[in-house]
């Protein structure tokens, strides 16, 4: 007997359709099923992933967020009057914009700027003899944050680089072409070599009408000045005031009638003004605005420094402290007449120990000590000994025929013992202040030996005596005779005539 098939099974032994999971029609249950197929494979993905980021390769778990970063422009093609580029997601501050700014690479070591005041004005138009009548070296250390500031008189004497001259200091910028030539080269050289040897690689070069304009585009300087100053028909007085451009040139500038009337007290009023000129310009908060200055200002200003070699030096200034961390310094010697001219000559004593207390060098080797006043000194006495002794020489040969003999030793003497001191000395090159008091005191013998030679007149030769005659005996004055009356005149006689020659029979 056959058995009867149940409604679910069809003759082919199959499921029917609405049993089978992925075929249609789709009931309530496949649903249900599908659901939970689709929970059990995002499970599965989800532990893959988990596998795979703490076994495998940790760092997918944490993916790339984009950055916005400024972009710097590269240096050739910087531009101060443009602004910094934008930042999308913040806003810049002044200090941040100059930071973005600055070369960093210019800050990482000890960098040695010469900073120098050209005596050029438009009414000087057409002068080749302008000179630096302003000479500060600013040694800025990025490491300690602190700021040396050096002055060199202008005077100074000096062996002026690229050339065989020996000058005073201010007189190197024009030897080499000024401007238009080595000049800056020239002045950076002399000051390298003045001072030992420390190199001075950077140069700012200041007109005078520069200086007055970037003191009024300051507003001004709130300054004490200590002198009553008249120049060119202007007129500072004294006191606690705001200093314009023209002010503070003029303070810069004055030197006649003023204190010693050297440049020696002219350095101290520029590096004390310059001090607070930095003061109130920190105060301010101007000194982010220096590049933008420079932009305005650098047809009236040569420097080989970068617009972002100013920048760093300009943020580097932000915390510069004006009372600890600026140092003043001038190098320091006499004025004395040598070789023909008058030199401010430099003392290399005080020179070496200003230079090993800024740079913690020793320079007592590299200096040059034939331009230390000790030695000017003493060579200055050998050229005039030697000059001394020439002239009495030739003053006494001639008068010789005129001198007495006495007077021709004592003269010869005096240059045998001149001569015999100057051979003791014309070896060598030295500083001995001693030796050099002996030669000055020996051409001060000369000087008045030669006078004594002017002066000597020779006496009169007297004449022989000869034998004397007997005198005249003077005779006995007699009675005055009684004059002798003129006649009186009578009439004269008529000449007798000749008579007539007689004829001849």
């Amino acid at each position: 007997m056959q058995q009867n098939q149940t409604p679910q099974q069809s003759k082919s032994g199959k499921k029917p359709p609405e049993r089978r999971l992925f075929h249609k029609p789709v009931t309530p249950g496949k649903l249900v099923i599908y659901a939970l197929l689709s929970l059990l494979a995002a499970a599965l993905v989800l532990l893959g992933r988990f596998v795979y980021v703490t076994v495998i390769d940790a760092r997918a778990a944490f993916p790339e967020i984009p950055v916005s970063t400024p972009q710097i422009p590269d240096a050739p093609q910087s531009s101060f009057g443009a602004e910094p580029t934008a930042v999308p997601t913040q806003t810049l501050s002044p200090e941040e914009q100059l930071s973005l700014l600055a070369d960093t690479d210019f800050m990482k070591d000890r960098v040695n700027i010469l900073l120098t005041g050209i005596d050029y004005a438009p009414e000087r138009e057409g002068r080749n003899d302008f000179r630096t009548d302003t000479i500060m070296m600013f040694s800025v250390n990025f490491a300690t944050g602190k700021v040396d500031i050096l002055s060199v008189p202008r005077d100074s004497y000096a062996d002026i680089a690229f050339t065989d001259k020996r000058y005073k200091i201010n007189g190197a910028y024009m030897s080499a072409g000024g401007a238009d030539g080595k000049g800056y080269e020239c002045l950076m050289q002399t000051v390298s070599d003045t001072i030992g040897g420390v190199p001075v690689s950077y140069y700012v070069a200041v007109e005078m009408q520069a200086v007055k304009d970037i003191v009024d585009i300051l507003g001004g300087v709130w300054y004490d000045v200590d002198y009553e100053i008249n120049m060119n028909g202007r007129h500072l007085s004294k006191g606690y005031q705001l200093l314009d451009g023209q002010d503070v040139l003029d303070y810069c500038r004055a030197r006649k009638g003023i204190t010693s009337g050297t440049d020696i007290d002219r350095i101290d009023r520029q590096q004390r003004l310059l001090m607070e000129v930095f003061k109130q310009v920190k105060k301010a908060n101007l000194l982010t605005e220096m590049p933008r200055i420079y932009e305005t200002m650098k047809e009236k200003i040569d420097t080989n420094l970068t617009p972002e070699q100013i920048a760093a030096l300009a943020f580097f200034a932000l915390d510069l402290d004006p009372e600890s961390g600026l140092s003043r310094h001038a190098l320091k010697g006499e004025y004395m007449e040598a070789y023909n001219a008058t030199y401010y000559v430099l003392d290399h004593n005080i020179t070496a120990d200003i230079i090993r207390q800024i740079f913690g060098q020793d320079v007592t080797k590299t200096i040059d000590w034939k331009y230390s006043i000790g030695f000017v000194t003493f060579d200055t006495a050998k050229t005039n000994l030697d000059k001394a002794i020439t002239t009495l020489q030739d003053y006494l040969n001639q008068r010789r025929t005129t001198l007495s003999t006495e007077l021709i030793a004592q003269t010869e003497a005096l240059l045998t013992q001149a001569e015999e001191l100057l051979d003791e000395n014309s070896a060598y090159v030295t500083n001995d202040e001693a030796a050099a008091k002996d030669m000055d005191a020996m051409t001060v013998q000369l000087e008045v030996m030669v006078q004594t030679l002017t002066a000597y007149v020779p006496p009169t030769p007297t004449p022989a005596p000869t034998a004397t005659a007997a005198p005249t005996p003077t005779p006995t004055p007699t009675a005055t005779a009684a004059p002798t009356p003129t006649p009186t005149p009578t009439a004269t006689a008529a000449p007798t005539p000749t008579p007539a020659p007689e004829e001849t029979s």
